[in-house]
């Protein structure tokens, strides 16, 4: 059997073995089994269309449903992100309506598009790693611990760091609220 069919046999033996808990695990994480289904899809035919055995290149894995977890898991994150970042853009671009807000009224919804843009405008006050800290921590569900290995810090100095930065956040936006 040629090299490029065992690959292609291994991957497969991987996928009957790891598929439904991986599917399982992108699911938890995306709230939707017809997202993560693609997600660990996607993973596999990866795999498959690399143009070296992946086998070699993993050869020091030695638990590969946790190396194949890890990829599915850093996927559906990267996923889950861009859904936001697209909800987000897509809220920054919009006039407020009525139907944006299901069982408010209009004024609400103008109120919490007033709101959202108050903290757009104090958010860009702050320097960039202090809004890539917020960012991180409040819109895209990064962990604190996940944060400071970003920023190369102990979990405890962000968690100091966030606490600051939302006392700066509240400063900026008290003294707009005043003018």
């Amino acid at each position: 059997m040629p090299q490029a069919d065992q690959t292609t046999a291994r991957i497969e033996d991987l996928y009957k073995k790891h598929g439904p808990a991986l599917n399982r695990t992108a699911t938890r994480i995306l709230g939707d089994p017809f997202e993560a289904g693609p997600v660990v899809n996607d993973i596999f035919v990866k795999l498959e269309e690399r143009k070296t055995d992946v086998f070699d290149e993993v050869s020091g894995v030695t638990n590969m449903g946790g190396w194949l977890r890890r990829l599915v898991v850093n996927r559906s994150i990267d996923v889950k992100r861009k859904r936001k970042r697209l909800v987000l853009s897509d809220d920054f671009s919009r006039e407020a309506s009525p139907k944006d807000a299901p069982g408010q009224d209009a004024l609400q919804a103008v109120m919490q598009r007033q709101e959202l843009g108050r903290l757009t405008a104090a958010l860009q006050k702050l320097p960039e790693a202090d809004r890539r800290a917020v960012v991180g921590h409040y819109f895209e569900d990064l962990t604190q611990a996940e944060l400071a290995t970003e920023f190369g810090i102990s979990r405890e100095q962000m968690n100091r760091r966030l606490r600051q930065i939302r006392a700066r956040l509240l400063k900026i936006l008290t003294a707009s609220e005043s003018h």
